[in-house]
């Protein structure tokens, strides 16, 4: 009798370590995820926003930094303006296809704007961590 009295402590010692290192895999794969969110929804605002530019293919240098810069400012820290990439596509792409974004399906490549980003992200583990590649590309059409 009363020779289990330290097994509940034993037990919490071997299972609080699993139990953090589960909790913080899972709070940075959440980090991570919402960056990939947030790097997403800013490439295709900035993709969006190079579609309805007046002047875009007037000066296509001038309109890619405007959209760089507002993808920067949209994706709230998680990309600088190296890692992203602007393109006014006036004639169809070859391969390679610009930015790495292809043609959208039916359209001649007449006008088009492809922006892509990329960053990477850190997943840790009490054992482990790791690099995430986070990618985002989108491609729309110019309106005139």
């Amino acid at each position: 009798m009363g020779g289990d009295s330290g097994a509940a402590l034993v037990e919490a010692a071997l299972l609080l370590p699993l139990f953090f290192a589960l909790t913080l895999g899972l709070i940075t794969f959440g980090q991570a995820y919402f960056e990939r969110l947030s790097l997403e929804d800013a490439v295709r605002d900035g993709t969006r926003f190079g579609t309805t530019m007046e002047s875009a293919f007037d000066d296509p240098a001038a309109a890619a930094a405007v959209v760089k810069q507002r993808v920067v400012d949209l994706a709230a820290g998680t990309v600088t303006l190296g890692e992203v990439c602007v393109a006014f596509v006036t004639v169809p792409d070859v391969s390679p296809p610009s930015c790495g974004v292809d043609d959208p399906n039916g359209s001649d490549g007449n006008g088009v704007v492809k922006v892509s980003a990329s960053t990477t992200a850190k997943v840790e583990v009490i054992f482990f961590a790791t690099d995430l590649t986070l990618r985002a590309e989108a491609v729309g059409e110019y309106e005139r």
